[in-house]
């Protein structure tokens, strides 16, 4: 308490004193820690569904980034926007296939 108070009363000083300190300056909040570790956990899960379903070792970060993203990092609705947009992706190559043909 190198100040002298407590609380967020912080903006009635005219000066404030900064304590010196040997240690780390910059701690993560447990809370932001542990979901930047389930954000990681999330993208190589599906970064891994995403190399298994087109059987190579590609890179597909941006593609993991978008489904995530738009999804809000859950991963059952991430998979499920996939899997529609693949299904989507193979019937127009079908039907380009069909035209091309004529």
């Amino acid at each position: 308490m190198a100040n002298g108070f407590l609380g967020e009363e912080i903006y009635m000083f005219k000066t404030l004193k900064v304590p010196f300190t040997y240690g780390e300056i910059y701690h993560v909040p447990p809370e932001k820690d542990q979901h930047d570790k389930k954000k990681q956990w999330a993208k190589d899960q599906f970064h891994q569904v995403i190399r298994d379903t087109n059987r190579n070792n590609g890179n597909y970060d941006s593609e993991v980034k978008y489904y995530l993203e738009m999804n809000g990092y859950d991963m059952e609705k991430a998979m499920k926007e996939y899997e529609k947009d693949m299904k989507f992706e193979k019937k127009v190559s079908v039907d380009n296939k069909k035209y091309v043909k004529q």
